[in-house]
């Protein structure tokens, strides 16, 4: 089942269910969410302070917000790192590789931090595009092509054809 995020109109239907005293559990049946949407839900975007009511349009509003600060953002719009991250895959160093030498090259900077997961996610739909630019080779050896991260930047990636 794929998580999809409350919309305005199902958090005006828990505002109007939270108004007639309706458990969590039968909110959640009635909008055919689980019970622990619903009350995460209340917990991240309800009434700050006991006794309060919980407001659809603020709701919804925190949640707009938070996704506006997702954390991914902030690491593509830091230059140094994607800098770095960049000239190490051209150096055809690994992704981990990279991870793990950013805290020993940067101890003190926690904004020099990323995973070698999302460095595979910016090299991902490359990757992706090399090898199916290089599938109709006859040879079955793999050879380094020039592609591009979605950080806007060429590197070298190996690519097998077949």
């Amino acid at each position: 089942m794929s998580y999809e995020q409350l919309t305005l109109e199902e958090r005006f239907v828990i505002y109007h269910l939270r108004l007639v005293r309706l458990s969590v559990r039968e909110i959640a049946r009635r909008l055919n969410r689980h019970h622990s949407t619903i009350s995460r839900e209340l917990k991240r975007n309800g009434a700050r302070y006991p006794g309060a009511v919980y407001w659809a349009l603020s709701a919804q509003e925190c949640a707009q917000q938070r996704r506006q600060r997702a954390r991914h953002h902030r690491r593509r719009a830091n230059g140094a790192l994607c800098q770095y991250v960049v000239e190490r895959l051209q150096a055809h160093w690994s992704p981990e590789t990279i991870a793990g030498r950013l805290e020993l090259d940067f101890p003190a900077d926690a904004h020099m931090r990323v995973s070698h997961e999302a460095i595979y996610r910016w090299m991902y739909p490359t990757q992706l595009l090399c090898s199916i630019v290089h599938d109709q080779a006859s040879s079955s050896t793999p050879r380094w092509s020039r592609c591009w991260c979605a950080l806007g930047y060429s590197f070298a990636c190996m690519v097998r054809a077949g």
